[in-house]
C-alpha cells in the first residue's frame, strides 16, 4: 500500500500470504499445491476460492515482493482505443534494485525464480520433462542412455507391495526405445543416497582439501575494498537520482520523452558501475563461496550420517539433485549445495562441466 506521504508500505494484514506462497514454492510445492493449501487455511480461505493458480505463478514472478520496483513492461498503442502491449525494448523498462521494504527476502525471492525455471523447461537435461514434486525422487532420476526421467511404478508380488523406478521411455514406447535402461527398486535409491553420505562423511577433509588446492590455482584473491567502497557511492548517488527521476515522472514534471533520456543515461552509468562491482567482488568471494557451500554439506552429512534411520526425506530432497542410472550397478549422484557437486559410480567428487573441473 501507499502511505499519506506516498510512499510503498507492507500491509501485514495480507503480506503472511506472500509469505506463505513462497516459502511452500522453495520446498517444492507446486501452484496448484499451494492454492490448495491456501483455500484450506480458515484465514485467507474466501479469498482465495477467487483465485486461479496463475495468480500464484505471477506472485512467484513479481520483484516487487523482494523490494525491487518495475515500470514499463507495457504501453499504450492507442490513445484512442487505449489498446496496451507489452514491451518489448528492454531498454523502457525501468527497474530500481531496493527501491521500497521487502516482504519476503532477496535470498527467498531468488531460490524461488531458480526453482521457477528449473520447473518451466528442466533446461539441464538434454530432454525436457514436466516438473512433478508428487514423490521424493520425482524429476531428479534420470537414465544415462537417453536423458528422460524414472517414473515411479508400483505393483503387487505374493501380496506385498513393491514400489520401483522406470526409464519414462522405455515405459511409453517399449524396451526397444532404450533397451540399456534398468528399473531401480527405491529401497536402492535410499541406499544410494546413506552410501554418498558416508562417502562425504569419510573423506570430508580431503574434499576441502581438494577443493582448496583448485581453486587457489584458477583464483587470485585480493583485497579491492577501497575500490569496491568508491563504487558503490557511486552506484547509491545514481540509485538517489533514479528515484527522483521516478518521482518526478509520476508527479507528472517531466515529459515522457525527458524522463526516457535522463533514465537511458543514468541506466547506462549504473550498468559500468555494476560490471566494475561484480568484477571486484566475484574475484574477492569465488574461493570462499564455493568452500564454504562445499564445507555447509558436509556440516549437514556430518551431523546425520550417524543416524541413518532419523534422517528424513526432507532432507534428501533438500541435498539431492538427480542420480543418473548407467546400470544397476553404477549411479552418478548430484548434489544440490547452492551449487552442484558430482559423486560418480567409483568414489570420485567432481563438479559439474560448467564449473572449475576436477580431475
Amino acid at each position: 500500500r501507499r502511505n499519506e506521504n506516498k510512499e510503498i508500505v507492507i500491509y501485514e494484514p495480507e503480506a503472511f500470504v506472500v509469505r506463505k506462497v513462497f516459502d511452500l514454492y522453495v520446498k517444492g510445492f507446486g501452484c496448484r499445491k499451494i492454492l490448495n493449501e491456501l483455500r484450506n487455511d480458515p484465514e485467507i480461505k474466501e479469498q482465495a476460492e477467487q483465485w486461479s493458480f496463475s495468480k500464484i505463478t505471477n506472485m512467484i514472478k513479481n520483484p516487487k515482493y523482494c523490494g525491487d520496483l518495475v515500470q514499463g513492461l507495457s504501453y499504450t498503442e492507442d490513445f484512442l482505443t487505449k489498446n496496451r502491449k507489452k514491451q518489448t525494448d528492454k531498454n523502457k523498462i525501468v527497474y530500481i534494485k531496493d527501491h521500497h521494504a521487502p516482504i519476503v527476502t532477496r535470498e527467498i525471492f531468488e531460490l524461488a525464480q531458480q526453482e521457477r525455471i528449473k520447473r518451466a523447461g528442466m533446461q539441464n537435461r538434454k530432454v525436457k520433462t514436466k516438473f512433478s514434486n508428487k514423490h521424493l525422487f520425482s524429476n531428479k532420476i534420470e537414465c544415462a542412455h537417453c536423458h528422460c526421467c524414472y517414473v515411479r511404478k508400483t505393483s503387487l508380488k505374493n501380496g506385498k507391495r513393491y514400489i520401483s523406478w522406470k526409464c519414462s521411455k522405455k515405459d511409453r514406447r517399449g524396451a526397444k526405445a532404450c533397451p540399456e535402461a534398468q528399473n531401480i527398486n527405491e529401497d536402492i535409491l535410499y541406499s544410494i543416497m546413506k552410501s554418498s553420505y558416508d562417502f562425504l562423511y569419510v573423506n570430508n577433509d580431503k574434499i576441502i582439501e581438494k577443493f582448496t588446492k583448485i581453486f587457489s590455482k584458477v583464483i587470485t584473491k585480493d583485497n579491492h575494498e577501497e575500490e569496491l567502497e568508491k563504487y558503490q557511492k557511486e552506484y547509491d548517488e545514481i540509485q538517489r537520482q533514479f528515484d527522483k527521476l521516478i518521482d518526478l515522472n509520476i508527479q507528472g514534471f517531466i515529459t515522457c520523452d525527458l524522463f526516457e533520456k535522463k533514465y537511458n543515461d543514468l541506466k547506462m552509468k549504473m550498468e559500468i558501475i555494476g560490471q566494475k562491482k561484480l568484477q571486484l567482488t566475484s574475484l574477492n568471494s569465488s574461493q570462499d563461496h564455493y568452500l564454504n557451500k562445499v564445507k555447509e554439506l558436509i556440516r549437514i552429512v556430518q551431523e546425520k550420517v550417524l543416524n541413518w534411520k532419523d534422517i528424513k526425506d526432507e532432507l534428501i530432497s533438500k541435498i539431492l539433485y538427480k542420480i543418473v542410472v548407467v546400470s544397476k550397478e553404477e549411479f552418478n549422484i548430484y548434489l544440490n549445495c547452492g551449487e552442484k557437486i558430482l559423486i560418480s559410480g567409483d568414489g570420485i567428487l567432481a563438479v559439474p562441466p560448467n564449473s572449475t573441473s576436477m580431475e
